[in-house]
């Protein structure tokens, strides 16, 4: 389980059953879900109380996969000010910032996708 809100995040199916068995078919245990910050924050807060717990999940040179921000704003550098001073880990910038095995960039337009897309599938480096 990883959240991050616009980048997204992943439950495994024994979370997503253990959610649904204990917190959405009890309307009582609703309440152990706080309702008073974002979704993201809301669910892995409501996860917690039910001892499913947030994950971290960088590659093992801890570099992103999940990205809150656009590649181009990780690649460049660009970071908010809050995620300078939210993020558990330093921020990386370059070649560095995001791990081969990327999963998600938050707010990209539909464009953005379409060139990523492209250059991901269709653009082949040449041999050496």
């Amino acid at each position: 389980f990883y959240t991050s809100g616009g980048a997204g995040y992943v439950l495994s199916q024994a979370a997503l059953l253990h959610f649904g068995e204990e917190i959405l078919t009890k309307p009582e245990k609703r309440k152990l879900c706080n309702k008073d910050h974002a979704e993201d924050v809301n669910i892995a807060y409501c996860l917690a109380r039910i001892g499913v717990f947030a994950m971290n999940a960088r590659d093992y040179q801890l570099r992103e996969t999940f990205h809150p921000m656009t590649f181009q704003e990780h690649f460049m550098g660009n970071f908010t000010e809050w995620i300078e001073k939210n993020a558990q880990f330093v921020q990386k910038k370059g070649a560095e910032c995001c791990s081969p095995w990327t999963i998600s960039f938050h707010s990209m337009k539909p464009d953005e996708m379409k060139m990523m897309h492209f250059l991901l599938y269709h653009i082949q480096k040449a041999p050496v």
